[in-house]
Order: C-alpha cells, then structure tokens, then sequence
C-alpha cells in the first residue's frame, strides 16, 4: 500500500491524469541539486488514486541521472498513459536492467553511453523495464521531455547529440 512506502525528499510531482473511470494517476519524480553545478533526476514514483481519493497502489521505478546543466534535455522522463497500461519513456544505465530491490546502488546515466528505456506499469502498479534503443549506436539519447504522444497508441520520439538529430514512432500495443 502507498502508506507503507517511505517517501525520499525532492519529490517534484510532475503529471495528474484523470481516467475515464475517473480515478487518478499521480507522476512524481526525484529531482534535487548535488553541487554548485551537478544536477540530479532519480526515481519515478506514480502513485493511482481511486475515484473517491483512496490510495490503490504507489510504485517507485528506481533511475539516476545526472548532468551539469539544469535543463539537460536527456533527464527526466516521458509518460504515456493508456487504458490498461503505463508506459515511461527515460534514459538509462544498461547494467540497472538487472536491478533487483536488495541491491543498494544503481549505476549513473552516462548521456549517449546509456540505453532509451521503455518501463511497463500495469493497472496493479507492477512493472518492467526494457531496453528499447542503445544509444552508443548513433551517438545519440532520447531527449524524453520532446517526446510526443500523437495518437491513441503512437508516440513521436526524438534524439540528439549537438546538432545531429533523429525522429523515431513508436508503437504501442
């Protein structure tokens, strides 16, 4: 249950979606200031809430990123909300693929180094992550916050590295 799950400190809530059944789904993420000029976006936690304001389910979907710049486009995250399912959209370390909850650190996202993650939250609040794209391949990562859903089941990706850029569309089914 949410009650039993310890909330970290600099938790930015950053989505509410109202469903059609008229629940709620909170998005929330871990995002803080290391030093003078590092710059830290951790943890996703979604949390749904039934029509009358009762907690269903709260899940943390465990990342570290870090960058130098404030705005660095390759933090943070993409949701895609859906009927039965969840999708986040983020750049991440390949080695946390593997992450299970009794080991104590995760490896930092290295920029174009990492891996374009596509994480599955079900309607119970379980979820996996699966590698969707290696980075190192093109030079390049997933921008996530330019990411676009632009149907029922179609999300516009965009990546980049300086001035070298690429579109994609994903599928979801």
């Amino acid at each position: 249950a949410v009650a039993d799950t310890e909330i970290p400190k600099y938790i930015q809530i950053d989505h509410l979606f109202i469903r059609n059944d008229g629940n709620v789904l909170l998005i929330a993420e871990r995002s803080f200031q290391v030093s003078k000029y590092t710059y830290q976006d951790d943890d996703i936690l979604l949390v749904s809430l039934s029509s009358s304001g009762q907690s269903e389910w709260g899940t943390r979907i465990p990342k570290k990123q870090s960058s130098y710049y404030t705005e660095d486009v390759r933090l943070s995250y993409y949701p895609i909300v859906m009927k039965n399912e969840d999708y986040l959209l983020y750049n991440d370390d390949g080695r946390n693929f593997t992450y299970s909850k009794n080991r104590k650190r995760l490896q930092h996202h290295k920029s174009v180094k990492g891996f374009s993650t596509l994480t599955v939250v079900k309607s119970d609040g379980s979820w996996k992550a699966f590698p969707s794209a290696q980075n190192s391949i093109e030079n390049l990562a997933l921008n996530p916050t330019a990411c676009r859903q632009i149907g029922r089941e179609t999300v516009l990706l965009y990546a980049a590295n300086g001035h070298k850029y690429r579109l994609g569309k994903l599928r979801l089914k």
